[in-house]
């Protein structure tokens, strides 16, 4: 999955890259417990290498926010002690216009 990013990346082929960016960011609905440390280890690389161009691809307001509160809503699942340490390194990689306070 990695390499096609890359490679349709490499090939400016946008939609194939926009596709594979939300396949990657979109996981974070997967609930089995056991694949989520696979998860976390997929999310947090391919967000290092693809950022900040990744988040122009997502909709982060209507899909991958409410995605991750509802992992956190729901306890990780039952995946506590593999998903917890991921959260900061999320954190730090997540656009900063998202972490602030809009006014009302």
């Amino acid at each position: 999955m990695q390499d096609t990013c890359r490679d349709a990346q490499a090939s400016s082929d946008q939609q194939t890259w926009i596709i594979c960016c939300c396949c990657i960011l979109y996981r974070l609905q997967e609930k089995e417990p056991s694949n989520h440390p696979t998860m976390w280890e997929m999310i947090l690389a391919y967000i290092t290498s693809q950022q900040p161009a990744c988040w122009e691809a997502v909709n982060m307001q209507k899909a991958f926010i409410p995605r991750l509160l509802a992992l956190l809503r729901h306890g990780c699942y039952g995946s506590a002690a593999s998903s917890m340490p991921a959260l900061l390194p999320l954190l730090l990689l997540l656009p900063r216009q998202l972490l602030t306070i809009q006014p009302d």
